[in-house]
């Protein structure tokens, strides 16, 4: 699957983490191989016209944090990357990230 980054949502975080990039990569081709069984709708509000769904990602340097994505076919674009893993406080800071 091809997955790209939005700058503004993911680029601190990647430059955090170098190693969650290809780890996000990997576990967004693994869900979409399954069926999306561990991902949720992230917001109500659109991203450019496709709903966000989310996901854990687990990586080494990381810890856990938390993406919103959407995914269509084989191309995904990865939103927003945040260690704040409470689903309620991911949801706000999402809204508000995405409200900018």
């Amino acid at each position: 699957m091809d997955v790209i980054y939005d700058k503004r949502g993911c680029a601190a975080a990647l430059k955090r983490w170098p190693g969650l990039r290809a780890r996000v990569a990997e576990t967004i081709s693994a869900q979409a191989a399954a069926g999306w069984f561990k991902c949720k709708g992230a917001t109500g509000r659109l991203w450019h016209g496709h709903k966000l769904q989310e996901c854990r990602v687990n990586e080494a340097g990381a810890g856990s944090v938390r993406v919103a994505f959407w995914a269509q076919g084989d191309r995904a674009e990865v939103v927003y990357i945040t260690p704040t893993l409470v689903k309620r406080d991911f949801t706000r800071e999402l809204e508000r990230f995405l409200a900018r």
